[in-house]
């Protein structure tokens, strides 16, 4: 199988529409307004990376690692998002979608 590991890159504005992407790491990443609809992310990691209007919509998100992602706003019921990994501090970018007041 083909995999993929991003480390330190600028991806932002980048097409990854449909893209089967599991178990891909993204390591110090910036990935501003990227395009994952539809893609399968399934067990990939975002670690410590900025995620800022990133679209991800009827994407596969089960097991994927959030925790030390950032900036990132979602809506649970348009993917799949079982079992996926997200710290109490970045939770806000699941919840944003219900338009809640959370405060730290």
């Amino acid at each position: 199988m083909f995999s993929f590991c991003f480390k330190g890159c600028i991806l932002d504005y980048s097409i990854f529409y449909g893209a089967k992407l599991r178990k891909t790491n993204f390591i110090n990443c910036s990935l501003k307004e990227v395009d994952f609809e539809a893609a399968d992310l399934s067990a990939a990691v975002f670690n410590h990376c900025d995620l800022s209007a990133t679209s991800f919509n009827r994407t596969i998100l089960e097991k994927t690692d959030f925790r030390n992602a950032s900036n990132f706003s979602f809506d649970p019921a348009q993917n799949n998002v079982k079992k996926a990994r997200f710290s109490s501090a970045n939770l806000s970018g699941l919840l944003g979608h219900f338009k809640l007041d959370i405060e730290n």
